[in-house]
């Protein structure tokens, strides 16, 4: 693996993907504050399962507030010392 973040990550190779994202963000409602609760750390030798519940608080286009609950599991793996992220999967509840 050679992704460790930032200016690393992968991302796709041709920018139809990418605008196509971007689109689909922009559309979104405004993010106001989020937080994540850890509901279990599995590890074992170089890889750690994570499961979280995700809240986050949006405001729609008439500033009325709502949140949102998501639960991810997330897949990591500890490789020259720094831990990536191998795998995500997340659903809304």
């Amino acid at each position: 693996m050679e992704y460790t973040g930032g200016a690393d990550m992968p991302h796709p190779q041709n920018s139809n993907s990418y605008v196509h994202y971007t689109i689909i963000r922009d559309s979104e409602d405004k993010i106001k504050s989020h937080h994540l609760d850890p509901i279990t750390i599995t590890i074992v030798r170089d890889t750690a399962i994570v499961n979280c519940v995700g809240y986050l608080l949006r405001v729609d286009k008439d500033e009325k507030p709502y949140q949102e609950i998501f639960r991810l599991h997330n897949t990591w793996v500890k490789e020259n010392g720094k831990w990536l992220l191998l795998a995500t999967y997340n659903t809304v509840e």
